[in-house]
């Protein structure tokens, strides 16, 4: 804090008469005029023109700050010269009175609260202050609430901070007005002082698909406030037609490389199979289709396997099972596919079935040659050729291979005769990967494969899985709403990646019946939403009931429908908390630590439990405050949140007046995009695999009192079911 090292120097007397309104300094005494709009720019035009000596001049009413304000100025002329200047001036008065207000409160909140006086006439004297405060907010005097008070004081030829106790009596936004009177001049300001409470609400969320009916649970307490939350409703006949138009961008692209173009013809095929089944336009997937099959036409060499790339002599084995796999796409969605081309690779996809090593000579480990049998295999049940030669081969070395490789072998053993017990172990295995919410379904890979396993290949590959092993329609469901969970802005990824999601989304879709049936939920005996489901078209329909329509007690949600299809639903629940939240675990852990900035003794832990003392700490002090983040499975799109204290200030440490002898340690990189509000810190991870995580911001004691300290928040976007929060607790600034 660099404060201690400020100097404030006596401001010189104006010379000028006429202060304010009252023609002197006398008047402006009497009743001086209420500062109140302040903003931090006074003026701006885009353009003046000079005249023909270069001048220009433009008149504008300042705002009420008494600050040092900054004149900027760029110019140009008309034969392409450049310019620009800069100088400063000063508003100013001869006694000048400035807020000591914290910029925001909460109720119950009680705090010392006033004005700072700068006296720059040169005399002293007595100084008088009244104070009025409007709204939620009160003056303490002998513990009674009044909306005034005043004082007298002498007045000192420097800056002097006058201080009144004031509690928050409710919500709203409150006006502090306070007139200063000192030495023949005078000052007034009036500012808003925000009194907000914090809401803090929380979700349960259930999804599910049904062919007839289902019901969810549903109990309302009667102290459940009822101004905020309510229960969302979400009805379709299919989570696919959402991410046809999104695909599409997966085309876009010229690279003549064979991995890329196999996945781009994938994604292309796999959009005219759903096309297809709902009627609609594929003309422009089947133009990029026939441009792909053109591209491996030229990259597939004498062997039948496709070269990396235009210049490439060899094939690579790699990539040219991943081209095959893309090629039965294509032939299965009934594109034309070259006969000779497909015949290739297939034969040369059994050709390195059978000897690895000869198409790749550095893949001499057993791990790597099963690894490169598996690829063989699964690209061979993609043209129909279902061989289990090396099957056994591969399965022994089950243990070694990554998450997704495991899922692809789990499905090739579901569906080949003779290992049905191989596969139910190895499925078990998939399973216990899962991390099961009444929302979702989310692989969390081991920490041994995250490096090398892409998120949503795993996704992929254990959603095609459960198809094999002809899974229940929740457990489908699930699987799919976190894989639809990992887009972003409608994308999965890079084309292989898109490629995967696509193609196990398309599976799924096989097992879809054609929708042609009408959808009802109810709460209770009321009917909530009603939608008829007709083709692959039909829109998502969706519905809210605010909590103050929702009767206390139990009243459950039921979906129903009418026809054939298959019904897919979602029901979330969301509640305020009434009065001092405690912590909670629901698929994450949030800690707060707090530390004395530079320093590594810890002061406080606020966990879970709420504490049973408060934190007490004095003012004019910076405190390094760490936010704990702990998962135990992957999670997308985390918005972390940790309200401040209103005596509270978070230093920014970007601005050049702050001190450098404040340092901040360093938040985990996977968290970003930090942002200092005025009463709040938030920060945004865009993706968290299992672990600890952690989060550092600077915030400095600024006003006494006794302050709420809300509990710190990290939630899941899209499924706000899944957050973590620590308690509530109360902090004493001294």
């Amino acid at each position: 804090d660099n404060r201690a090292a400020l100097v404030l120097s006596t401001l010189q007397k104006p010379l000028e008469k006429g202060w304010g309104f009252g023609g002197g300094l006398s008047g402006e005494e009497a009743d001086p005029r209420v500062r109140h709009n302040f903003q931090p720019l006074a003026y701006f035009a885009g353009a003046l023109r000079t005249d023909a000596n270069g001048d220009a001049s433009a008149s504008f009413a300042l705002p009420d700050d008494l600050t040092t304000w900054r004149v900027m100025v760029v110019s140009s002329s008309t034969d392409g010269r450049f310019g620009n200047g800069e100088t400063t001036f000063r508003t100013t008065k001869p006694l000048i009175a400035n807020p000591v207000v914290p910029q925001f409160a909460r109720p119950g909140d009680r705090f010392d609260a006033g004005v700072s006086i700068t006296n720059g006439t040169g005399a002293t004297g007595n100084v008088h202050v009244d104070a009025t405060l409007a709204g939620p907010l009160a003056f303490l005097l002998n513990d009674k609430q009044v909306a005034t008070t005043s004082m007298d004081a002498p007045l000192d030829r420097i800056t002097k901070a006058y201080r009144f106790p004031v509690v928050a009596t409710g919500t709203g936004d409150a006006t502090a007005t306070v007139r200063v009177h000192g030495a023949g001049a005078a000052d007034a300001f009036a500012i808003p002082v925000p009194v907000r409470a914090l809401d803090v609400s929380e979700s349960v969320a259930q999804t599910g698909t049904t062919e007839t009916r289902a019901s969810v649970g549903l109990n309302v307490a009667p102290a459940t406030p009822r101004d905020a939350g309510g229960i969302d409703v979400s009805l379709a006949s299919s989570l696919i037609p959402e991410i046809v138009v999104a695909a599409t961008d997966a085309l876009k692209g010229e690279e003549r490389i064979a991995i890329t173009s196999a996945a781009r013809l994938a994604v292309a095929s796999d959009l005219v199979t759903l096309a297809k089944r709902d009627g609609s336009d594929a003309h422009a997937a089947r133009d990029r289709a026939v441009i792909e099959l053109a591209t491996l036409h030229d990259l597939q060499r004498a062997s039948g396997g496709f070269a990396p790339f235009w210049h490439a002599d060899d094939p690579d084995a790699w990539d040219s099972m991943f081209a095959l796999k893309a090629l039965a796409r294509a032939h299965d969605a009934g594109i034309a596919v070259d006969s000779s081309l497909y015949a290739g690779a297939q034969r040369y996809a059994a050709a390195v079935l059978g000897d690895p090593t000869a198409h790749e000579k550095w893949c001499k480990s057993d791990l790597c040659k099963a690894e490169l049998r598996l690829r063989a295999l699964d690209a061979l049940a993609s043209a129909g050729d279902r061989r289990t030669t090396f099957l056994s081969d591969v399965d022994a070395q089950r243990d070694k291979l990554s998450f997704a490789d495991q899922a692809r072998l789990a499905r090739l053993l579901t569906l080949a005769p003779g290992y049905t017990s191989q596969a139910a172990t190895l499925a078990k295995t998939i399973e216990d990967h899962l991390y099961t919410t009444g929302r979702g379904a989310v692989v969390n890979l081991p920490q041994r494969y995250s490096w090398y396993d892409a998120p949503v290949v795993a996704q992929s590959e254990a959603l095609r899985l459960e198809l094999a092993r002809n899974a229940d329609g929740e457990t489908l469901d699930r699987l799919t709403r976190s894989l639809l969970d990992m887009r972003r802005n409608g994308s999965f990824g890079c084309a292989c990646e898109n490629a995967a999601a696509l193609g196990a989304l398309v599976d799924l879709s096989a097992r879809e019946k054609p929708a042609n049936f009408t959808a009802t939920a109810t709460l209770g005996t009321k009917t909530i939403a009603q939608q008829h489901f007709t083709g692959g078209h039909a829109p998502k329909r969706e519905t809210m009931v605010p909590m103050r329509d929702i009767p206390t007690g139990a009243n459950p949600v039921a979906v129903a429908k009418n026809g054939t299809g298959t019904l897919h639903y979602a029901v979330t629940y969301t509640y305020r908390l009434a009065g001092a939240a405690p912590g909670r675990l629901n698929g994450l852990r949030v800690t707060r630590v707090v530390r004395e900035a530079n320093t590594s003794p810890v002061i406080a832990t606020m966990g879970l439990i709420t504490p049973s003392s408060s934190l007490t700490l004095p003012a004019a002090h910076v405190y390094d405050v760490e936010l704990q983040i702990v998962s135990d499975h992957p999670v997308e799109r985390v918005l972390i949140t940790d309200p401040l204290p209103a005596g509270f200030e978070a230093v920014d440490t970007s601005f050049a007046t702050t001190s450098k002898a404040l340092n901040i340690p360093s938040s985990s990189w996977a968290i970003g995009d930090q942002r200092i509000r005025s009463d709040r810190i938030e920060a945004y991870a865009d993706h968290l695999d299992a672990g600890i995580y952690r989060l550092h911001y600077l915030a400095r004691t600024v006003t006494p009192g006794t302050f709420a300290w809300p509990g710190a928040d990290a939630h899941v976007l899209d499924r706000p079911d899944e957050f973590g929060r620590s308690a509530t607790s109360v902090v004493v600034v001294h």
